[in-house]
């Protein structure tokens, strides 16, 4: 990810220089574009001089040749006159259309020098009368001695007078191609009215050379001239500009991008006033001419960067990821490790939270104790355990059944926790109840057995005594022999079942 993130801050930054780049590039098509459109409106300009000079005289009245700025020394520019429609007569057109003629030859006379070198003019066309008579004056001193209209000229007149109404209104622009693909004669067409009616059209011819429009760059920047239907009329594209040809423009109006393919990079504008476009192109190679070295260097940077990132996520997986991932699998095996024990155990174990006694883990034995107890034994359970006075508590179920609750606190996810060991001890219960038993029993036998021994010793010593005093009687006697063995041995044997006797009383007083 932090490689991606580089790579991707790389490539904005060499998209951004790129821009940049294309920025000023479309600056200096932008001045190209204003020196072309100047030129435009310079033409404009000079023909809407031209008209309001023509019409003036047109609607005004001379005098005399000499109320053109009281000039009547200056050299003459003699109009060349040629007709526009077959059998045409310029000679014998109406005295309106030749003062106006001689009105302009006297002004252009007076102002040709200003004209040519201010204006940049080649010709100046007056054209009007029934036979489309066209009066055309040279601005330049050396003629180039062809008296025929320029067809693209006469073209473009009967065009415009076989026009509807409504589309006599506007002034036509057209530029026809010289000897050279990057020079041509621009023409500016303007009628003129006199009270609603179309009395005559004037216009001018000019140089066009689109190395006048190229702006100051050291970059290969190729110029082309485009008519209405997207053909180019003019290219400056010879040399070095050779890579900047191209072979099909954008159909736009407007247009600044890549086109095929992103081979160029081309800015196309519409020239107003006219149905022209200028088109400029460069080509791709020349736009990232500068930005290669630095493209190879981020290249690189981003190489080096990859390796150093690897070398450190290697290192960082081994030193802290490893490790952690070991101890991760540790942990869950001790997890479930534990689990199985307290689900194995023969014994209910449970986890109960300290804070309100809900059962995190348990086992089914501990699960089924649980839910044979009240609420309110759970409700004693809890508080005994939150209270730590003591580390079990004994339980009585629902269904009679004798539970020992022992546990110890402990920290479970966070969570002060009671480990608890439930343990059913009804067995035992019952063992020791019948146990008490036994020996209620038994005492009760031992005391019988006690009393029945006293009893008989008492019993047997009462005529014992008869016995031994009997036989103490007869030893005062004088016997025969055989009669006194016969007394000292049953005196012996009285005697010694006398101390039987008493040592079988104090058996019984030692058990009482």
């Amino acid at each position: 990810m932090l490689w991606a993130l580089g790579a991707l801050l790389s490539f904005l930054y060499f998209f951004s220089l790129l821009h940049q780049r294309e920025a000023v590039l479309r600056q200096e098509y932008d001045n190209s574009y204003e020196q072309a459109q100047n030129y435009i409106r310079h033409s404009a300009d000079i023909t809407r001089q031209l008209k309001y000079m023509a019409e003036n005289r047109l609607t005004g009245s001379l005098s005399g040749l000499d109320m053109l700025d009281g000039n009547t020394g200056a050299k003459l520019t003699q109009p060349r006159y040629s007709a526009l429609i077959p059998n045409g007569d310029c000679a014998s057109e109406s005295p309106r259309f030749h003062t106006a003629v001689n009105a302009l030859t006297y002004f252009l006379s007076y102002w040709k020098d200003n004209f040519s070198d201010a204006y940049d003019l080649n010709l100046v066309f007056y054209i009007g009368g029934e036979s489309l008579c066209l009066a055309d004056f040279s601005m330049r001193s050396v003629e180039n001695g062809d008296d025929a209209a320029p067809k693209s000229l006469v073209r473009q007149v009967i065009k415009f007078r076989n026009a509807r109404l409504t589309e006599l209104q506007g002034t036509q622009y057209w530029v026809t191609p010289g000897n050279r693909h990057d020079n041509g004669n621009y023409y500016v067409l303007i009628p003129l009215y006199s009270g609603n009616k179309l009395e005559a059209l004037i216009g001018i011819e000019q140089t066009m050379r689109l190395e006048d429009f190229a702006s100051a760059s050291n970059m290969p920047l190729g110029l082309t001239l485009l008519d209405q239907n997207n053909l180019p009329l003019l290219t400056l594209t010879s040399g070095e500009r050779s890579a900047a040809a191209l072979s099909t423009f954008p159909m736009q109006s407007a247009y600044f991008g890549y086109n095929h393919g992103f081979a160029n990079l081309v800015m196309k504008k519409a020239l107003s006033q006219t149905a022209l476009s200028m088109a400029f192109s460069l080509p791709r190679s020349a736009v990232i001419d500068n930005l290669n070295m630095l493209l190879f260097k981020l290249g690189l940077l981003n190489l080096f960067s990859a390796a150093a990132l690897m070398c450190l996520t290697w290192l960082f997986e081994r030193r802290m990821l490893a490790p952690a991932e070991k101890n991760v699998f540790q942990l869950e095996e001790n997890e479930q490790f534990n689990r199985k024990i307290v689900a194995s155990a023969p014994v209910g174990i449970s986890i109960l939270r300290i804070s309100d006694g809900a059962n995190l883990i348990s086992n089914e034995l501990a699960h089924n104790y649980l839910s044979m107890l009240t609420y309110e034994d759970r409700q004693r359970i809890t508080h005994i355990i939150c209270g730590q006075h003591v580390n079990f508590v004994d339980v009585i179920t629902s269904n009679n059944t004798n539970l020992q609750i022992s546990f110890v606190h402990s920290r479970y996810r966070n969570q002060n926790v009671a480990i608890c060991v439930l343990v059913d001890v009804s067995a035992r219960v019952r063992m020791e109840e019948s146990l008490q038993d036994m020996a209620a029993a038994a005492e009760q036998a031992s005391q019988a057995k006690s009393m029945f021994l006293a009893t008989v010793s008492h019993e047997l010593r009462t005529p014992l005594y008869g016995i031994i005093g009997n036989l103490d009687l007869l030893k005062t006697k004088v016997l025969p022999d055989d009669v006194d063995r016969l007394v000292m041995a049953m005196s012996n044997s009285s005697a010694l079942l006398l101390n039987i006797i008493s040592d079988i009383l104090d058996f019984s007083k030692i058990e009482s």
